[in-house]
C-alpha cells in the first residue's frame, strides 16, 4: 500500500489515538475495530491497527483500559 504524508492527518481516528496514547503524528491508521478485552471480565472497547503498533482502548464506568503492542 502506497500512503501519501497528506494521508496520516486525514483519518479521523488519528485525532483520537494520538492523544490517547501519545503516538507520533506519522503514523498511518489503517482500520479501527471495536471489540472487547477479556481480563477477567470482558471490556468493550476499540482496536486501532496502525503501521507500527496495535492499540486497545476502552473506558468502562469511568475506567480506562489501554492495551499497547509494537510490531
Amino acid at each position: 500500500m502506497i500512503v501519501s504524508s497528506d494521508t496520516y492527518n486525514d483519518n479521523p481516528s488519528w485525532n483520537i489515538i494520538s492523544k490517547l496514547f501519545n503516538l507520533s503524528k506519522k503514523e498511518f491508521v489503517y482500520d479501527d475495530f471495536s471489540c472487547s478485552l477479556w481480563n477477567k471480565i470482558l471490556i468493550p472497547g476499540h482496536l486501532y491497527c496502525m503501521e507500527n503498533h496495535i492499540c486497545f482502548y476502552a473506558d468502562m464506568m469511568g475506567t480506562e483500559s489501554k492495551v499497547f503492542f509494537i510490531i
